[in-house]
């Protein structure tokens, strides 16, 4: 972690060999090759595109998937898995608008040689940037900066944010330049409040359409993962009884998936404070942090079993 200028605020040697230092490891790649892989792993076949689940319907031996063209997927359980605006959720909860965190987000890849292999986030006012290095040479990055709801995005974004980061350390302005500007993608930052039940008889959610959260830890796809393996595990264990696999698995998922969703909020809306004053503190008591206890915190983030 930096300020805008440079200065390091922490480091945690996380992940590797070493004494106490390292517990497992971490990889960044391209959303592409991640869904590549998957769809070799399930066989494209077993999957279609383009078919729009418009609501759900149980009875006590299936659950029924409703399309938009009106086809009905009848099977022995749903799992929506349908992100942030789930029509799966709906259906299960009823209509209710996402939160809206008060950032807007720019996400970028460029082809950059870096330093070091080290991923960072640097802190500003009202501002971050990230950088994280990933497969094949690549630079995944992202900027986030505080918008109000109904501010218009720049028709420009890669002019406008190599304006606006122009004085932050290297290697932003770099990265920036190295951006095909039609490669940059803008998003407005929502999540909603956790919730106790995501599990109803034979229907459940999965990832962002159970607990969606603010994308400061990095964690979205992280949890769906997470959510996948338990959702399996328990499916096994349950002998064939459905229900109270899908309920096993909200229990052991519930805690830990709505505390990500909770500490995102929280760190979310500390690194986008504007306050002068306040952000000298929130840099100086990172600074002042522990590398015991940041390092105690990783653990408890990617150290889960199913």
């Amino acid at each position: 972690m930096h300020r805008a200028d440079g200065t390091r605020l922490f480091f945690v040697p996380g992940f590797g060999s070493g004494a106490g230092r390292g517990f497992g490891w971490a990889a960044a790649l391209h959303r592409s090759e991640l869904q590549a892989t998957l769809l070799g792993a399930v066989g494209a076949a077993r999957v279609r595109a383009g078919a729009r689940c418009v609501g759900v319907e149980q009875d006590e031996t299936a659950a029924t998937a409703v399309l938009d063209s009106g086809e009905r997927l009848r099977a022995e359980l749903v799992i929506g898995a349908d992100g942030l605006r789930s029509r799966v959720r709906e259906a299960c909860l009823g209509a209710e608008a996402p939160r809206w965190a008060g950032y807007r987000v720019w996400r970028g890849v460029a082809e950059l040689p870096l330093d070091a292999e080290v991923g960072t986030t640097s802190m500003g006012r009202g501002a971050q940037f990230g950088v994280f290095p990933m497969s094949r040479g690549r630079v995944y990055w992202f900027a986030s900066l505080n918008v109000t709801r109904d501010e218009a995005a720049p028709a420009d974004a890669h002019g406008w944010l190599r304006a606006r980061f122009a004085d932050w350390h290297h290697p932003i302005p770099a990265l920036l330049d190295a951006t095909p500007p039609d490669a940059i993608v803008c998003s407005d930052i929502y999540d909603r409040k956790p919730i106790r039940r995501w599990s109803w008889g034979r229907v459940t959610l999965l990832g962002d359409a159970a607990h969606p959260s603010v994308p400061t830890l990095g964690q979205g796809a992280c949890q769906a993962f997470e959510d996948a393996a338990t959702i399996g595990r328990c499916l096994t264990d349950s002998g064939g009884d459905v229900p109270a696999g899908l309920q096993r698995y909200q229990e052991r998922r519930r805690r830990r998936a709505n505390g990500v969703t909770d500490q995102s909020w929280r760190i979310g809306q500390i690194g986008q404070w504007r306050n002068a004053a306040a952000c000298g503190v929130r840099d100086w008591l990172m600074k002042l942090t522990p590398a015991s206890l940041q390092l105690s915190q990783l653990r408890a983030m990617f150290d889960y079993k199913p």
